[in-house]
């Protein structure tokens, strides 16, 4: 058995604000397909690109912020309680 004592912060962060990113853009096309649906025009739907960056970057910089704490807690608690116990061959 191996034990997974410490794990670095910063990549697990990196990786899950990428994949904030990827959530980001998937609920922006939901969206828009909604709005199309809905017979919003794609000139409405375009007429602030703000409006359509905005989730995908608060998506990206919330998951990164949470692998932070994340990365944080799990290194914290593995030094109080032991860390995750792997079996590898």
């Amino acid at each position: 058995m191996k034990e997974i004592k410490k794990i670095q912060i910063l990549p697990i962060a990196k990786i899950l604000g990428i994949m904030g990113l990827i959530v980001g853009v998937l609920i922006d096309l939901v969206l828009i397909i909604a709005g199309l649906i809905q017979g919003t025009s794609i000139s409405e739907l375009f007429a602030s690109p703000v409006l359509m960056i905005t989730p995908i970057l608060s998506y990206g910089i919330i998951w990164f912020l949470a692998g932070l704490l994340f990365g944080w807690v799990y290194n914290w608690l593995a030094k109080k309680m032991g860390g995750i116990k792997l079996e590898l061959n």
